[in-house]
């Protein structure tokens, strides 16, 4: 292998593994975890908690137990009182000196970190590894972490709100065309969301079609060719790419969506609700909805403002800002 492949491999997988913190690296699951995660949840409420991924520690703060939450990991940085909290690690590792002084009751990980849930039962740290494959789990992930934090009826009316808002939106787009989708986590090489991802359920949601469902991995390449004889009617592209000119740059300068301005940018990281596994979502779902049906934008507004008024999130502050124009 060159270096240059070797290179521009290592970025992809330095990216992607960024993305995971948010809800990108949800690959690798199995069954017994799950089940495992449930019969944790289900005992004692913990006293002491240490988050290791961004979305876990929002539903903690979105339940009101962040005076639990002794440490974090260094990609938390959502809500802003997650500056005070001590960081015992990445997404892929830990700090074991940091940890032993914390001595936390439980760690909270997501799918993707099962090497580190390994590391943490050798040294019999108890770990509880939570789902994110589909906007279900959120609600699920809420009711088990209500349990592990000891905040049960309020983790069951945020679950429940969230199940209603989420039909909501489904009935809002349930008679309109199932428009087509591709979704680029990364543009060279070509990356996209295959129907095992979080994302792809996401934009059936949304009431699009993604063009690359029929593949089940979680995030496959996607060949030029494949992307320019599918021609999808919506095109969804990473931050990263702001600055570069599709309209000059195969393949994607030989699509029509492209051509027709039907090109979604997606935010920065900080604002990139659309791939949040929490409460934030809703505005990442307005954003990406009202793009692919412009013809519904009043009704969708509609439901975000609804959507918004019954979620909160850190001491009681409004979830998020004014949707984007």
């Amino acid at each position: 292998m060159s270096s240059k492949h070797a290179s521009s491999n290592s970025f992809i997988m330095a990216r992607m593994k960024l993305m995971s913190v948010i809800s990108f690296a949800l690959i690798v699951l199995t069954t017994g975890q799950s089940a495992r995660a449930e019969k944790l949840g289900a005992e004692r409420p913990a006293s002491s908690i240490v988050s290791l991924a961004p979305s876990n520690t929002e539903l903690v703060y979105s339940l009101g137990a962040e005076d639990k939450l002794v440490g974090i990991s260094s990609y938390c940085t959502y809500p802003p009182e997650t500056k005070s909290k001590p960081k015992v690690g990445s997404f892929v590792s830990i700090n074991w000196e940091r940890l032993a002084k914390l001595k936390p009751d439980v760690v909270l990980l997501v799918q993707g970190q099962e090497s580190l849930s390994f590391q943490l039962k050798k040294h019999q740290v108890r770990s509880v590894v939570l789902n994110n494959k589909s906007l279900d789990d959120i609600s699920r992930n809420l009711i088990l972490l209500g349990s592990v934090c000891g905040k049960s009826e309020r983790a069951e009316k945020l679950a429940t709100s969230f199940r209603n808002s989420i039909a909501r939106l489904k009935e809002t787009l349930r008679n309109e065309p199932r428009r087509k989708v591709f979704f680029c986590v990364w543009p060279k090489p070509i990356v996209t969301v295959g129907g095992d991802s979080f994302l792809n359920d996401v934009i059936t949601t949304c009431g699009g079609t993604n063009i690359a469902a029929n593949i089940k991995s979680g995030y496959p390449k996607y060949s030029p060719e494949k992307l320019i004889a599918s021609q999808p009617d919506l095109l969804v592209m990473p931050f990263e790419s702001r600055s570069s000119s599709l309209k000059t740059t195969p393949p994607w300068s030989l699509m029509t969506a492209v051509k027709e301005n039907r090109v979604y940018h997606l935010p920065d990281r900080e604002h990139d609700y659309l791939s949040r596994p929490t409460l934030q979502i809703f505005e990442g779902l307005y954003e990406f909805a009202r793009r692919l049906h412009p013809e519904r934008q009043i009704e969708l507004r509609s439901w975000f403002d609804k959507s918004q008024t019954k979620f909160t999130v850190a001491k009681q502050t409004p979830m998020v800002g004014k949707p984007q124009n």
